[in-house]
């Protein structure tokens, strides 16, 4: 009585083929002393928390499930996040049972599962976690893919709760999309980078002005440059972050991301 509406139930069904083919001529014998890099992104630097509420009562396959209280609208975008920047989410789950929540478009880090670190087979990056019944699960993850007009979801990964609207949509925009860019032969450099107390910018051609932005798209500084090639800003008031530095030159304007320790 638990099954799901799927013709398939209770079918045994092939899965899985594995041909096994003649060696090839230089076999892989050793794991790689080193692999790829795994970098956690820095929950200090993240931009926004988010908490997301998993709400309903229901069996598997029956009952409706929500999101923060919302169900899946195709015309409706339920959050906005900012090119190349840092998120903390929590996760809760207040229904009747699991919910395996999956985020399409990143890899995310667990942080935490009810206030205690991840046991070690959680602490890779992922983009399914299982949160259990009364379960809090927090997230920590960085969004470096413009979603270019098409939404990404995040949704339960139990598919008859997506299919029942247990689904949210996402887009990731560029706060200085709407800034006219020139073209990659303009050299421009801002340096240090990560930078502390001082921020400097040095152009090949004339710099008109420097506005530098936060990862919400909000300009916390503004400074007319008058034609000079080079220049510097101070930072040392500013909270430890993502940043970018949007460059006003007379050929066309460049965007610099750098980190402020």
């Amino acid at each position: 009585m638990l099954w799901e509406s799927s013709s398939l139930n209770g079918v045994d069904f092939p899965v899985l083929r594995i041909r096994v083919g003649a060696p090839t001529a230089d076999p892989v014998w050793t794991v790689p002393a080193t692999l790829v890099p795994n970098v956690v992104p820095d929950p200090e630097l993240a931009v926004r928390s988010r908490t997301k509420v998993l709400s309903g009562t229901g069996m598997v396959g029956m009952g409706m499930f929500m999101i923060n209280g919302q169900m899946f609208d195709l015309d409706v975008v339920n959050d906005t996040m900012q090119l190349g920047t840092t998120e903390v989410w929590t996760i809760v789950n207040n229904s009747n049972m699991a919910h395996p929540m999956h985020i399409h478009g990143v890899s995310f880090w667990i942080l935490e599962r009810n206030g205690e670190a991840p046991p070690l087979w959680e602490r890779g990056p992922k983009d399914v976690v299982l949160v259990d019944h009364l379960d809090t699960v927090k997230l920590v993850m960085r969004f470096e893919t413009l979603t270019n007009g098409w939404p990404y979801m995040y949704h339960c990964h139990n598919l008859m709760h997506e299919d029942n609207m247990m689904m949210l949509q996402y887009i990731v925009e560029d706060v200085t999309v709407s800034v006219p860019l020139a073209s990659d032969a303009i050299v421009c450099r801002v340096f240090p980078n990560p930078a502390a107390d001082h921020l400097s910018f040095r152009s090949e051609v004339p710099v008109v002005a420097v506005s530098l932005v936060d990862g919400l798209g909000r300009c916390l500084i503004r400074k007319s440059v008058g034609g000079a090639a080079q220049g510097e800003l101070s930072i040392s008031n500013l909270p430890p972050g993502v940043y970018a530095l949007i460059v006003e030159t007379k050929s066309g304007v460049v965007r610099r991301s750098f980190v402020k320790e």
